[in-house]
């Protein structure tokens, strides 16, 4: 477990990078798999109280182009994309 050997994060951001928002159940719902995959990355339940999930979306400057940001923040103010 990643959790092991370093500080779980307390926020972790996705933006979800498209030329149309989507409305905020479905913005919710498209980051799932990410939120899924990054939990697992850190070797913990998404479901943990401690760590506060949020989604949010951005506009490409491109049409046709889509991707996701993942952040992670601790109560330091350290950020790491």
């Amino acid at each position: 477990h990643r959790s092991s050997w370093w500080a779980l994060p307390d926020v972790v951001t996705i933006t979800r990078v498209a030329p149309r928002a989507l409305d905020s159940d479905n913005a919710v719902g498209s980051a799932k798999h990410v939120r899924d995959g990054v939990a697992d990355y850190l070797g913990i339940d998404d479901r943990r109280p401690d760590v506060e999930w949020v989604v949010r979306q951005g506009r490409a400057s491109t049409p046709n182009t889509y991707g996701v940001v993942v952040e992670l923040t601790w109560r330091s103010g350290e950020v790491e994309p």
